[in-house]
């Protein structure tokens, strides 16, 4: 599938992202967000009281690696 343009502060299920071609992140210590990558972008989202996941922020990979 053809990646879409995801929004801000918009609602996903982790199946939708998946179908979208997000690939999950493991956990990072420290950071309470639920983390998916897709190309040169980095997806971070909070999860909601019914377990969906809210996109807050996107940022490219290069700066996620950067300590």
């Amino acid at each position: 599938m053809k990646m879409q343009l995801l929004r801000l502060n918009r609602i996903y299920s982790q199946t939708e992202l998946e179908q979208l071609g997000l690939e999950p992140f493991q956990k990072v210590e420290g950071l309470d967000a639920v983390i998916f990558l897709n190309g040169e972008k980095v997806y971070f989202f909070s999860e909601t009281s019914d377990h969906q996941l809210e996109l807050y922020s996107v940022i490219n990979k290069t700066a996620f690696y950067l300590k």
